[in-house]
């Protein structure tokens, strides 16, 4: 007999996280308690067939206009098989009823199993997807020799440059790189028009999945000047490029090509056998807000990977379809 209930044991979230494809992190035991550090309800819930765990679902409260919430589940649920998925989505969404959400919804990861827009879950339909649809993905298995073999000749020129010109890596965790990586990605932000979650959000995901060994900055730094930083995810078998920053000076050193390589680099190191860079534009949309960030990001070689659709199931449709208008008026992500 199958059944849903909350989830106790880390440890066996994990076994099951490690026999999922890409070993999504924000499916992780750390990726809840950082959730709920930052003031947002969190559940866990285990699939069971008898005493074995099927499926478990990470599940985060957010809050919206008006008082209102939804209920989100990042890149799952987790699932060995597609009535375990549906299973999984039916209790959360009878999970968000209970709790007087206006809706779930659902960014589903990479499965075993088969998912499309055309075989939706009962009592679901599409959504605005709040992760990356697509991103790109390094199979980390070749030698190094042969991944700077697969990279764009002017990606390997750059990397080489950087070296010469004397650009140096570091690897911490510490509170005073993390204000030296927040004051860069505020400079990043600034000048392509990106917003950012306050400084506590992003102190807590580095302290938090730190103190766990999933979060490392790396820097790099010309005379002492730090130029790029980026923020690594180790997860499992997957090294996930979360955010990068960079200063915009000095341009001419090349500094975020021989992060980005170093950090490839320290996930073949660490055992890792996947390198996401977490988001590409599509290849039909070539005015994209990420079009420039793709373009750098594929010099670096790899394949291109399309997640299933997101999915929502609406619990008060008067106030979703409300609040769905507001948001299209206010220029606001249409979730």
């Amino acid at each position: 007999m199958f059944v849903v209930r909350p989830l106790a044991e880390r440890q066996e979230l994990e076994q099951l996280i490690a026999a999922q494809p890409l070993h999504p992190f924000l499916q992780s035991w750390a990726w809840g308690d950082f959730q709920a550090s930052v003031g947002r309800k969190i559940w866990r819930l285990g699939g069971y067939e008898e005493k074995q765990l099927g499926g478990a679902a990470l599940v985060i409260e957010h809050q919206i206009l008006l008082g209102k919430t939804y209920l989100y589940c990042p890149r799952g649920p987790l699932a060995s098989n597609r009535a375990v998925f549906d299973k999984l989505l039916a209790a959360i969404q009878r999970l968000a009823a209970e709790q007087g959400a206006m809706y779930a919804k659902a960014d589903p990861g990479r499965y075993s199993f088969a998912l499309s827009a055309e075989s939706l879950p009962a009592g679901y339909e599409l959504g605005t997807p709040l992760q990356p649809r697509q991103t790109l993905l390094i199979d980390l298995r070749p030698s190094t020799a042969e991944l700077l073999a697969a990279m764009h000749r002017k990606t390997r020129y750059n990397i080489r440059l950087a070296e010469r010109k004397g650009v140096t890596i570091r690897w911490s965790k510490s509170a005073e790189d993390i204000s030296l990586f927040l004051s860069l990605l505020h400079q990043t932000a600034a000048r392509q028009g990106i917003r950012l979650h306050g400084d506590d959000y992003y102190r807590q995901l580095i302290t938090i999945l730190g103190a766990a060994g999933m979060a490392e900055l790396v820097i790099g730094e010309y005379h002492g000047q730090a130029l790029a930083a980026h923020l690594m995810i180790w997860h499992g078998q997957t090294a996930t490029y979360l955010h990068g920053a960079s200063s915009g000076e000095q341009q001419e050193l090349m500094a975020p090509h021989l992060v980005q390589w170093r950090s490839i680099e320290r996930a073949k190191q660490r055992g890792c056998t996947t390198y996401d860079f977490w988001g590409v534009a599509p290849a039909d949309q070539p005015g994209h807000k990420w079009a420039g960030i793709t373009r750098f990001k594929k010099g670096f070689g790899g394949h291109v990977e399309v997640f299933p659709p997101a999915v929502n199931a609406i619990i008060q449709p008067q106030w979703y379809w409300a609040y769905r208008m507001a948001k299209r008026l206010r220029g606001g992500v249409d979730e």
